[in-house]
Parts: C-alpha cells; structure tokens; sequence
C-alpha cells in the first residue's frame, strides 16, 4: 500500500514539461475565411443603416484586427501557430481581418454618400 503512494508522490511532484499541438484549439484556414466573411457581410450591413452605425463597424473591424495581429505575434501563441500552420495561416488571419475592415470602411463611405445623395434631400423637402 505504501508502495502506492510513494509512486503517487513521485508523479505529483516531479515537473515534466507539458507539449500541446496550438493548431488543435485554432480555427482552421478556411474557418478563418469563413468567420471573417460572415463579420464582414455583418458589419457592413450593420453600418449601412446609420452613420454611427458605421463608426461603430470601424470600431469592431479594428478589434478584430488588433487580436489577428495580437494572436500571430504573441512570443508564444504565435510561434507556434507559424511552426505548426505556417505562413498560409497567418495570411489567412490577416486577410480576414482585412476583409472586415474593408467592408466597414465600405459601409461607411456608403453611409456618407446616402446621407450627401441630393434624392434624400429632394425627397425630405416634398
């Protein structure tokens, strides 16, 4: 019985180092494209319907961006997401991001010019 819990003892307190796969609890390439389509159509139907709207898609678009960014230069994280994944993965992220900031900033420069159009204005004065 002792002999048990000598062994329990030895495992409890000798430190082994611990290995896990990153790739395992990332989305995939093509779920990164996926997600950041989806954001994307979002945000820009999101900041179409007002002005504030789209500062606020701004706003959102560039969170997103700063965690791509943040996730892939991480000392740790993304060393290992660059070993396992390689550059196609941390293009993918970017490009993701990217998409959502270009939709939002396509959703704002259409929210500006639909509140310049001269047939809103026409249609308000009748």
């Amino acid at each position: 019985m002792h002999r048990h819990y000598s062994i329990a003892l030895v495992m409890f307190t000798a430190s082994f180092p611990a290995f896990a796969e990153v790739s395992d609890k990332m989305p995939s390439i093509p779920q990164l494209w996926l997600q950041g389509g989806v954001l994307a159509a979002l945000l820009f139907g999101f900041g179409r319907l007002r002005l504030w709207t789209a500062g606020l898609a701004i706003i959102l678009a560039c969170f997103l961006a700063v965690g791509s960014y943040d996730m892939v230069n991480d000392e740790h994280v993304g060393r290992a997401i660059r070993v396992e994944q390689g550059m196609p993965y941390v293009a993918a992220a970017y490009g993701s991001a990217a998409l959502c900031l270009f939709a939002a900033a396509a959703a704002a420069i259409g929210a500006v010019r639909s509140r310049r159009s001269p047939t809103r204005t026409a249609r308000k004065g009748e």
